[in-house]
């Protein structure tokens, strides 16, 4: 029998389409969110292998019942939505090495819903992350790297084409052929929403699609939403709208006070609670913040919680702001050293297009404030920006949030 001298699995080197893993430890978190990373990778890419082992670091027996086609997606879908579905396992080169195949995915991207955590091995008292919710993971030539907008581009053009081969099955068929339509999936999207450059007929709709994604997968809006929402402000009444732009603000580091004086004291407390129990920078300093300026009794719930965290930034924020709280001054001049503490000091200088203002906090107007959330829908804002319409906000809605001093 002639000797096959071709390369197995182990000998192909690293691409687009292929991982490899000397050595993993599937009874480890960290090692086994390693594997999540690279699976996720590949479905969001043109699919590919993970090769683990080698001939000189052979997989252990007692490990391959682990590596399971089946208990590998268990193990993904708990981190991604929607499920890579095309996930299948098979040993190789006499039960030394184990390949993962990962058939490229026709639902991408994949996004991560949650971080994934594991104890830091050095320090057991210290987590680290080997991704973080929100993100999107794709193969670019032989490493595992977070989305461009090169990516996001192929993604669309790839759904588009998929629908526009579905339409032209049914505008090619003959004319005796049935068409059957069925029920929406969560998966289906209306014809519009991918011609259409504006999905939404107005805003409304587009933050109530928005609540709907943060209650079944606990996605908040985007940076861009977010301004455009605050750019219509007066007009959010929703009470799950306003609180879900509250938490996005929050968890982005924008404007709060507005969407925080809309809601009564007592369910503003809960949230607040829950956003310092959930130790997520910079959403903890941001809800510490809102928190100083309201009343201390209804409060201190939630700075005990954060003094008490395991995290000790959660911990440094809380002291910060805490001081602030416990003043037995009114909410005006809780509100003068706040802004002397967070901004520089002087007037609020910003440009909106060629126009330059500048202007004292006494001087801001509501009128400002929509104008440069207008204009921050549709561009990027520098850091320097953001700082100012943050300085309105607590300006114009510090003043009117829940409570009495």
């Amino acid at each position: 029998m002639p000797h096959d001298d071709s390369p197995g699995p182990a000998d192909e080197p690293e691409s687009e389409s292929l991982e490899k893993k000397q050595q993993v430890d599937p009874t480890n978190r960290g090692d086994m969110l390693d594997i999540v990373k690279a699976v996720v990778a590949l479905a969001n890419t043109r699919g590919g292998r993970i090769v683990i082992g080698d001939e000189s670091h052979p997989v252990p027996k007692e490990h391959l019942p682990y590596f399971d086609g089946a208990r590998v997606h268990d193990k993904v879908a708990t981190y991604v939505e929607p499920p890579v579905a095309d996930i299948t396992c098979s040993v190789e080169v006499g039960g030394d090495i184990v390949v993962l195949k990962i058939g490229e995915s026709t639902d991408k991207p994949h996004v991560f819903k949650s971080d994934g955590s594991y104890p830091n091995p050095t320090d057991l008292k210290r987590q680290l992350k080997a991704f973080y919710r929100g993100t999107i993971l794709v193969r670019h030539a032989s490493k595992t790297e977070i989305m461009c907008r090169a990516d996001f581009d192929r993604f669309l053009a790839e759904r588009q084409a998929r629908l526009f081969d579905n339409v032209k099955i049914v505008f090619e068929a003959p004319p005796e052929a049935t068409v059957t339509v069925g029920p929406p999936s969560a998966t289906t999207l209306q014809v519009t929403s991918i011609l259409d450059t504006q999905p939404f007929d107005s805003l409304e709709q587009e933050l109530r699609a928005g609540v709907k994604a943060w209650k079944t997968s606990s996605q908040l809006l985007n940076e861009q939403q977010v301004y455009k929402a605050y750019a219509m402000r007066h007009a959010v009444t929703d009470g799950e709208i306003v609180e879900l732009l509250l938490r996005s603000s929050l968890d982005r580091w924008l404007p709060p006070f507005h969407w925080a004086s809309k809601l009564t004291l007592e369910r503003l407390q809960q949230i607040l609670q829950s956003v310092v129990d959930s130790a997520r920078h910079p959403a903890d300093r941001g809800a510490l913040k809102v928190a100083a300026l309201l009343p201390p009794d209804a409060m201190a719930g939630v700075f005990a919680a954060a003094s008490a965290s395991e995290k000790t930034f959660v911990r440094s924020h809380a002291s910060a702001f805490q001081e602030l709280s416990q003043l037995q001054k009114d909410r005006g001049t809780k509100i003068q050293r706040l802004t002397k503490k967070l901004f520089a000091t002087g007037k609020v200088e910003f440009k909106i297009g060629d126009t330059p203002k500048s202007m004292t906090d006494a001087e801001i107007t509501d009128e400002d404030a929509t104008r440069l959330a207008d204009a921050f829908s549709s561009s990027t804002p520098s850091s320097q920006d953001k700082a100012v319409l943050k300085r309105m906000d607590l300006t114009l809605y510090g003043p009117v949030l829940p409570g009495e001093d």
